[in-house]
């Protein structure tokens, strides 16, 4: 069972947060272990270990009597008791319980090397008691759990062995030994052996499994391993119970800095890291000629200290040891490769990412040569060969490399010059090799890749997505605008419109008051309409395209900034988010994080990291370059989501990458630098990673002038590969060394120096109990004392420390066993007589303890330096690039058009809306408001109609007519002139009331109003209209049709009914037609002959002509028709006196009529 290790890694830039939080700590008071050391603690118990416990509660009542003059006390003491038991692990351990082993599952390593466990969990070896023979101590606890080690043949078990264990018909038939040689056993029988005896036969009734691995091991080698031996290597034959509290000293707690750590740097956010370890004392054997397999188990002791009796009886063959976690390693024989001679070995081979091939076959001709050339030059640029098929479905092949390329990599074909346009598909990324007539597939795959690893995030492209929608909400009405100022058309959002609601709907309940603001314009403006040219609005339009861009830029830069202090809902633009301050859009937040973590790689499959395995060889080190373009296609197809408005282009994308950019080029206030970024990295191949996997990797120096980390990202990418990038270029300002150093709570733990078949030899290493700033040593890598060899075959005045074997000639068992508890009584003594020099002692301890047993047992910590200053890496680009396009030309601004100028009135069934435009509605009718005040000038007056003899009056319907300007009206016995040249439009009443009503129906009713420029001989209402049409004022049962008759140069207004039926309406029913004409640019008539004029008024002839049907008794289809001219009614215009521009007037005149005359 290999171990899981579990890393709570949630992003590849947790380096650079770590360094962030290290920073934003350094003030706090919180002091941690500086890197490069670490504290080795005796043990550390839970505050509640496993098995029961009762929890007793007394309280203490007291009474007394206040009127007695000496009360006595009298009290009652409560006492309740609960007893309940703490549940943990026993035959099965929790997941990611184990953080590594040594030796590593699969490794080979010498017989010196102590196997051991180091657990995430720093309390879990002291979870249980196992010990009930010895007390405890305040310097030692023993664990629950033991790590032993054994070969194939100690643990090998015959069938006659298995079926002599059991009693259980069942388990004698089909037990079996899987491959780490220990039987699944169920918990119930356990109590049930027969030539084999398990100390734990107690199962409580809440276990965490109904079976478990058991090991059983021969009653010889129980007995050797579990014997207590006196100071000379002798069994102490007073010890009456199976020895197990040396074991005390086989675990520690251990707290290390993991600054530069893979695994356990990326499991806490401080630099802290503790662990609970648990070592071996049995090594491998000594006396091999070739690699052997050693199985280790971590077996649970629970019930060892209670097998009675002791020594083992007779019958007792075996003793079952449950197991709860196993692995195996390769024990090699003498004189083979160590740890420093592998570190020796890596840093030999340190080189380029790229092919390397030293012996090429040679070319036939001077082409195959030229393109052998080509080729070799393509694969030691770091280029690929693939298999690729094309779109039309032909096989062939293509070049395509990772972002990681060595130094000074070219591009064979020169990039287009739209290479830094926004690619839509992918496809336009591919290079052709003209000298090949291969295909260069690199920045399309990478397209691709961003494309779909975005796409199977749910989470981003739903961000994505809404980012999008936020950012074009914010520009379009920007843009739409700019383009409505630009054109000089008023303009209000949706926004805008909805918070002036308010003061709207004030100002339509004030328009019933009389002289609002003093001016006449309001009634004049209300109904004023622009038939001019339209504004298209669409985002797709020209005009829009024309301002959109600046718009989208602005509005990513909002979405991408901080609230305001004082009003969260309104963006802060000055300071972009970036991660240590609080977003203004979630979305934005998290498209920020998987940008920034796609730009350190992270999530990116490793074969697109490294196409070619054969660049990386074992017991390599390989530096890369950082292609930038590469990344920059990969974050274009992974912002190329949601682009639902532009096929040419993505002015959206763009304005995300201009706000990333801004992130990306503002210092971070908090930290006092700019975010970082990889510029270079490496790749590390080899057996040590996987024997260490929190090797430290660290650069000298280990951060920049300004504080900013060098190391960005250390990752594993599998069992045997490290991954690393950096921020800066190897160079003398920068870093010029890389590091890398065992762990030390990874350090392999050794049973001495050298063990062979007839000596063992042990340096003991000088020890501290003082701090380093006390610490005067200069020679602390020195030996404290001369190596000390043991013999088997002689005395030691050290003593005994190690067992080859239990010494019994008949029944030789080969125990290799490390009395720990003598060795640690011998190196306590030693250190102790120690006399360092005048500063006085430096060690003053007096107790032999398991972490001084972790000290001295601990390998050295063996550290390679490669010296990277000479590797000749390129400064990539920091920004990701934006297209610059050119934005097209908004259109023109409207010309003035000359007030003069026609505007021709199309009939009611030949008008046509124009499109891409909203239908406009007709306003209210005219009568729901209130007259205003008319302006100050001089006033008008009509003249009397003049008498047309019609014939016989008295039998047919007459109508009453007279005329008014809408904000100064008047009535029928005093008509109020209507006033010129007012330059403002003005609304014209048309008030037509019965005067005579007979039995008639009106078909029709028209208004000819002459048009055009006045004349001496010719009064007109407008040189031209341009208003909005004409509306019935009350009488409903009629339209208000405004036409121009191109034949009489007049304007008509027909007035028809809205019935269907041919017989129009009685005129009885036509009390008041009266109609208001908007907009109405009156002319200046002064200038009319003397037939126009009287009493200084002048005269404009309207011609109104009603149609009538006849009713009768006679049948529907037989009537007459008459048609009567109406009386001519008259509209009077008042001269204006001419002013010091009437001559420049009269010239703007001519010209005007010269410009109507061409059209």
């Amino acid at each position: 069972m290999a171990p899981i290790r579990k890393v709570q890694r949630t992003t590849a830039r947790h380096l650079v947060f770590k360094n962030a939080r290290r920073i934003l700590r350094a003030g706090s008071g919180v002091n941690d272990l500086q890197p490069g050391y670490e504290k080795l603690s005796s043990y550390l118990i839970p505050g509640l270990q496993a098995g029961p416990h009762r929890i007793t509660l007394t309280q203490r009542i007291q009474t007394r009597d206040d009127n007695a003059t000496n009360p006595p006390e009298e009290h009652t003491t409560l006492t309740a008791t609960k007893d309940f038991s703490a549940v943990a692990p026993r035959f099965v351990l929790p997941d990611n319980a184990i953080h590594s082993v040594y030796p590593p599952q699969g490794h080979e390593d010498t017989a010196e090397v102590l196997p051991h466990v180091t657990f995430n969990d720093a309390t879990y070896p002291w979870e249980r008691n196992a010990e009930t023979q010895v007390s405890p101590n305040d310097r030692t606890r023993t664990p629950w759990l033991a790590v032993l080690a054994f070969t194939e043949d100690e643990l090998r078990l015959s069938q006659g062995d298995i079926t002599s264990i059991f009693k259980d018909p069942d388990l004698q038939k089909n037990a079996k030994q899987d491959d780490t040689f220990s039987i699944s056993v169920p918990l119930d029988q356990l109590a049930n052996l027969n030539t084999a005896i398990a100390p734990v036969c107690t199962v409580q009734g809440n276990e965490d499994a109904k079976a478990t691995g058991t090991i059983f091991l021969k009653s010889g080698l129980f007995t050797g391993l579990f014997t207590k031996y006196d100071g000379e290597g002798n069994p102490d034959a007073n010890w009456k119970y199976p020895y197990i509290h040396q074991n005390a000293l086989l675990a520690h707690r251990r707290d290390i800095n993991s600054q530069g750590m893979a695994v356990a740097a990326a499991a806490t956010e401080d630099d802290t890291g503790t662990y609970g370890i648990i070592l071996s004392n049995r090594s491998g054997p000594y006396s091999i000629s070739k690699p052997t397999v050693m199985h280790v188990h971590l077996v649970n002791l629970e019930g060892v200290d209670g097998i009675n009796p002791w020594p083992l009886g007779e019958n007792i063959n075996f003793v079952a040891l449950p197991t709860v976690y196993s692995w195996t390693y390769v024990c090699l024989p003498p004189d083979m490769p160590n740890v420093e001679e592998e570190f020796q070995t890596l840093g030999t081979n340190v080189d380029l990412l790229r092919w390397m091939e030293p012996n090429p076959m040679p070319p036939n001709d001077k082409t195959s040569q030229a393109v052998q050339q080509r080729i070799l030059a393509r694969l030691q640029s770091g280029y690929s060969m693939c298999r690729y098929r094309t779109q039309t479905g032909e096989s062939t092949v293509c070049f395509i490399r990772g972002p990681y390329v060595p130094a000074k990599a070219t591009n064979f074909q020169p990039p287009p010059t739209w290479w830094s346009g926004t690619s839509m598909t992918g496809t336009d990324l591919q290079i052709l090799d003209h000298g090949l007539g291969i295909m260069d597939i690199t920045y399309s795959a990478a397209w691709q890749l961003g494309r779909t690893m975005a796409i199977a995030d749910q989470a981003y492209t739903s961000s994505l997505f809404r980012l999008r929608c936020e950012i074009l909400r914010r520009a379009s009405p920007v843009a739409q605008s700019d383009l409505a100022g630009q054109q000089g058309v008023p303009y209000k959002s949706k926004i805008q419109l909805i918070q002036g609601l308010s003061d709207t709907l004030t100002r339509l309940g004030t328009l019933h008051e009389d002289g609002r603001d003093g001016s006449s314009a309001d009634m004049q403006q209300r109904w004023s309409r622009d038939y001019g040219r339209s504004l298209k609005l669409s985002i797709q339009s020209q005009g829009i395209q024309a301002f959109l861009r600046t718009a989208i830029n602005d509005a990513a830069r909002e979405v991408a900034s901080t609230p305001k202090a004082d009003d969260p809902t309104v963006p802060d633009i000055t300071k972009p988010y970036n991660e240590f301050n609080t977003p203004f859009s979630v979305d934005w937040a998290a498209i920020l994080d998987w940008l920034s973590d796609r730009l350190f790689y992270g999530s990116v499959p490793a074969h697109y990291l490294l196409t070619d395995a054969s660049n990386l060889p074992l017991e390599s080190v390989r530096f890369f370059n950082i292609d930038k373009t590469w990344m920059d296609s990969f974050i274009n197809g992974a912002l190329s989501l949601g682009n639902h408005v532009e096929q040419q282009g993505d002015a959206v994308q763009d304005g995300i990458k201009t706000a990333f950019n801004i992130y990306l080029t503002t210092k971070i206030d908090e930290l006092g630098y700019l975010p970082p970024m990889p510029k270079c990295g490496c790749f590390v191949r080899s057996k040590l990673v996987s024997k260490f996997p929190d090797m430290i990797v660290s650069v000298t120096p280990e951060t920049r002038q300004d504080g900013a980390p060098i190391l960005l990202r250390h990752e594993l990418l599998d069992d045997s590969t490290m991954l690393c990038l950096f921020s800066e270029l190897p160079s003398e300002s920068s870093f010029n060394t890389l590091n890398l150093t065992q762990p030390p709570h990874q350090q392999f733990f050794a049973i001495g120096d050298k063990v062979k078949p007839d000596s063992l030899e042990i340096t003991y290493r000088k020890a501290y109990t003082v701090s380093d700033a006390n610490l005067k040593d200069e020679t602390f890598r020195d030996p404290l004392i001369d190596p000390v060899t043991w013999k088997p075959s002689e005395q030691s005045s050290h003593g005994c420390v190690y067992l080859w074997d239990n010494k019994n000639p008949s029944n030789r068992v080969e125990l290799r066993l490390l009395l720990v508890e003598n060795l640690s009584t011998d190196y306590l003594k030693e250190l102790t007589n120690w006399k360092p020099g005048p500063d006085g002692k430096w060690f003053t301890d007096d107790v032999a303890s398991s972490a001084l047993v972790g000290y001295q047992c601990n390998s050295p910590s063996f550290q390679l330096v490669i010296q990277v200053q000479n590797m000749e890496l390129n400064e990539p680009g920091r920004l990701l690039p934006i297209p610059v396009r050119a934005s097209p030309s908004p259109p023109p601004p409207p010309v003035k058009r000359s007030p003069d100028r026609f505007a021709v009135i199309p009939a009611p069934n030949e008008r046509k809306r124009q499109p891409g435009t909203l239908p406009t509605r007709y306003p209210p009718p005219t009568h729901r408001a209130v007259r205003t005040k008319p302006l100050p000038r001089n006033p008008f007056t009509t003249l009397p109609e003049p008498t047309v003899p019609i014939t016989d009056p008295a039998n047919y319907p007459s109508f009453q007519y007279h005329f008014w300007e809408a904000s100064n009206p008047g009535t029928v016995d005093n008509p109020v002139p209507i006033p010129m040249n007012t330059k403002l439009p003005q609304d014209i009443i048309f008030s037509i009331v019965l005067d005579k009503a007979y039995e008639y129906n009106l078909l029709e009713m028209e208004v000819a109003v002459p048009l055009g420029i006045p004349t001496e001989h010719r009064t007109t209402l407008t040189r031209a209209y341009r208003g909005s049409g004409a509306v019935m004022l009350s009488n409903l049962r009629f339209n208000a049709f405004a036409t121009f008759s191109t034949k009489d140069n007049e304007l008509k207004i027909q007035i028809k009914p809205r019935s269907t039926q041919a017989r129009g309406v009685p005129v009885k029913r036509c009390a008041d037609l009266s109609f208001i004409l908007n907009g109405v640019d009156v002319s200046d008539n002064s200038g009319a002959g003397e037939e126009f004029k009287k009493d200084g008024l002048f005269l404009l002839p309207v011609t109104v002509t009603p149609s009538f049907f006849t009713l009768s008794l006679n049948p529907i289809d037989s009537y007459m028709e008459f048609i009567n001219m109406a009386p001519s009614g008259s509209v009077s215009a008042q001269a204006t006196v001419p002013t010091q521009d009437s001559e420049s007037e009269d010239e703007e005149e001519s010209s005007e009529e010269e410009s109507d005359e061409e059209t």
